[in-house]
């Protein structure tokens, strides 16, 4: 072989080398984007179920507030009422923001009622909804900071510099955290 032949036979290797490699990192950089948006998408899953169940015992307790003929704020029944559980599904949006939000108000101002008539707190029915109620409190905690981790790695993978271009290309999003 000639000399010629042998950096060009060389250089062709080294490429072959560095675009098997880059390969290599864009198939770990792909796997692990779509195992983090999979997470997200279980992750939001479980809060709006979690909210859902949460929206449904703070309902209960103002029936079991009803039952034993303690007042309750009429604005409390209602703003809960008229609170659609489908705004759990999006959590990103506005509308969820200020029903996460008004639920976490209206479970404050229920456990204060509750706390003023000492006869609600030894009630068992009441006591095994608000239970439910801290429960889903800790599970919501819980379920955000994985969805919110999921989140940030899912961010990061988009953002991986040298795979960077395809998701610009397909415009693929960054995710907010909650």
């Amino acid at each position: 072989m000639k000399p010629v032949e042998i950096v060009f036979l060389v250089i062709g290797i080294v490429l072959a080398v560095i675009l098997f490699f880059y390969l290599v990192i864009l198939t770990v950089d792909l796997v692990f984007f779509f195992s983090f948006k999979s997470y997200w998408k279980k992750h939001k899953k479980g809060l709006e179920v979690v909210l859902k169940m949460k929206h449904e015992n703070l309902i209960r307790i103002l029936d079991i507030f009803k039952t034993n003929k303690i007042q309750v704020d009429n604005r409390i029944r209602q703003t809960l009422l008229d609170m659609d559980p489908k705004c759990f599904a999006e959590l990103d949006t506005e509308e969820s923001k200020k029903c996460r939000n008004d639920l976490s108000v209206i479970r404050d101002e229920i456990f204060y009622i509750a706390n003023q008539n000492g006869h609600i707190v030894v009630n068992e029915e009441f006591l095994l909804a608000k239970e439910n109620v801290l429960e889903q409190d800790v599970l919501f905690r819980k379920c955000l900071a994985m969805y919110n981790a999921d989140v940030l790695g899912y961010n990061y993978w988009a953002q991986f510099k040298p795979c960077r271009f395809i998701y610009k290309f397909f415009k693929v999003k960054e995710k907010e955290i909650i």
